[in-house]
């Protein structure tokens, strides 16, 4: 004797089968948007935009004698909210990071001194701070120098 079984239509099966697609993309979608949005926070307008330099002409030098980095820095015409820049020095396999909370104005400079720099640098790099909504967020570093005068 037969069974009297009846198979799924081909309509039905390939409905079935763009619906498990779809559930299965959405569940993916929820797992991967949050990874995607974490990673995406540290790309922000005011990081893009800023862009400091290090004076390597005449103004940054370092003084031996009083163990002083002067490190000039300068902001070009690139529209961000800046709260300030971070310094960091490397001397002799080590960094030292200096935090300066300076507002530069569109297209100035200002030399800053840091103090107690034993050694004479082997690089000096530069980093911005900007304002990001309610937060501050320190960027990647712009710019570095790794030809060090010494001071006149």
């Amino acid at each position: 004797m037969l069974s009297e079984k009846r198979a799924i239509s081909a309509v039905v099966a390939t409905v079935l089968l763009i619906l498990i697609t779809v559930a299965a993309v959405a569940i993916i979608w929820a797992a991967v948007r949050p990874m995607l949005q974490k990673s995406s926070e540290g790309i922000t307008a005011g990081c893009l935009t800023s862009n400091l330099k290090i004076d390597t002409t005449g103004t940054t030098c370092y003084n031996a004698g009083t163990s002083t980095l002067i490190v000039g820095v300068s902001r070009g015409s690139e529209d961000f909210d800046m709260l300030g820049f971070q310094i960091i020095v490397k001397t002799a396999g080590s960094s030292n990071t200096t935090t300066f909370e300076t507002i530069l104005e569109k297209n100035n400079a200002v030399a800053v001194n840091i103090t107690g720099v034993a050694v004479k640098p082997s690089q000096i790099s530069i980093a911005p701070i900007v304002q990001v909504g309610n937060t501050q967020k320190i960027c990647d570093i712009t710019n570095t120098a790794d030809v060090i005068l010494a001071c006149a």
